[in-house]
């Protein structure tokens, strides 16, 4: 349920206008850890190797945003190592990745001048964009829980300093 529609169905003839504590509560309730972590347990495989990947690589270079090419190379290492790992082509990884930009798992990194860096953000390949990982926190518990995971990608998950 949108967010939208669950701050409306505040309204009543008692209260019959929205305040930014209905708002705030409400979005608080939507997005709460837990909601990331069933989120994070609904991604395929690819998409929670490719979160994975990312974790690992942000460990490595100390919280540094990382880019497609950067994830892509830490899951093809790992890849490569576990041959019960399926070889994936290059455009389905891409299109994984950005199913995580669009369900805000990863978001681009901002300049302090938005209005600069989004034309500047424009004319980078988007396999360049830098993004870092919003659902960090919550990815121990999603692994934990998640149905199916392979175990070469719970071993790999599990070799994190988390």
């Amino acid at each position: 349920m949108s967010v939208t529609f669950q701050v409306v169905g505040t309204i009543s003839p008692a209260k019959p206008f929205i305040d930014t504590t209905d708002l705030t509560l409400t979005i608080d309730k939507t997005v709460s850890p837990e909601h990331k972590v069933r989120l994070l347990q609904s991604l395929s495989v690819l998409e929670l190797s490719l979160v994975i990947a990312m974790k690992h690589g942000m460990e490595i270079f100390d919280g540094q945003p990382m880019n497609f090419e950067m994830v892509l190379h830490r899951y093809t290492k790992f890849a490569n190592t576990n041959s019960s790992t399926q070889s994936v082509p290059r455009p389905v990884i891409l299109k994984a990745f950005e199913h995580l930009q669009a369900l805000e798992i990863i978001m681009p990194v901002r300049g302090s001048d938005s209005v600069h860096h989004d034309t500047t953000a424009s004319r980078v390949q988007k396999e360049y964009q830098l993004f870092t990982l919003t659902a960090a926190a919550e990815l121990a518990e999603a692994v934990k829980g998640y149905r199916a995971l392979p175990t070469e990608i719970n071993h790999w998950f599990g070799s994190l300093d988390v």
